[in-house]
């Protein structure tokens, strides 16, 4: 029996606030095996801080993303971004369906949904 597609395949750093995995799918109309990292809003947020991209006492506004990276790869790399508290089986299962569902996607950052403050307050 041939495994669904759906379902992400060697998933790593679940009910963290990132979990990298794979899931079939497809995009510019070839069927692809996506390279998912999916974070949270919080945990992007401390990782920019880590690489030196933002001061930890710079205020940022953070939207939910999707960044697409290696788009002519039959294995293309998908970042996502959450606004959620961690990342665990049932948002995994969402993202997957949300990037099965998105109209013209194409490579490169995009960011939609509410603007977050960090650090917050």
């Amino acid at each position: 029996m041939e495994k669904n597609p759906i379902f992400p395949h060697i998933i790593t750093g679940i009910n963290t606030g990132q979990a990298s995995f794979q899931f079939k799918g497809h995009f510019h109309n070839q069927p692809v095996t996506w390279q998912c990292t999916l974070q949270t809003l919080e945990h992007h947020y401390q990782s920019l801080i880590a690489t030196r991209q933002i001061a930890d006492t710079e205020n940022v506004m953070l939207k939910k993303f999707i960044h697409i990276h290696d788009d002519k790869s039959p294995t293309p790399h998908i970042h996502i971004g959450l606004d959620v508290d961690c990342i665990d089986k049932p948002t995994i299962l969402k993202a997957i369906i949300m990037v099965h569902n998105y109209k013209q996607l194409h490579a490169g950052r995009h960011e939609y949904g509410t603007a977050y403050r960090y650090p917050g307050k």
